[in-house]
């Protein structure tokens, strides 16, 4: 768990960002778990949020992707 503080703490300075170790979410050092309790009404620290990035589907080779599309001919047909 990353948390950004917005004031001094311990050793740390304003605008550090720290790395505390968690568990399930939940930060396991009691100090930190209170500051976090704390930020709800002095903004001491921010929980910083890891995004996670999807890959885009690798193409698989020899397997050709489905283009065929209807298209409607002047009579009302369907050509596939």
């Amino acid at each position: 768990m990353k948390i950004k503080l917005n004031m001094d703490l311990k050793n740390f300075k304003k605008g550090q960002i720290i790395d505390v170790p968690a568990k399930d979410g939940i930060a396991t050092n009691q100090f930190w778990r209170n500051r976090i309790k704390d930020s709800a009404i002095d903004k001491c620290v921010e929980v910083l949020v890891e995004k996670k990035v999807e890959k885009p589907a690798e193409k698989v080779a020899g397997k050709p992707e489905d283009k065929t599309e209807n298209k409607i001919e002047d009579k009302g047909r369907i050509k596939k």
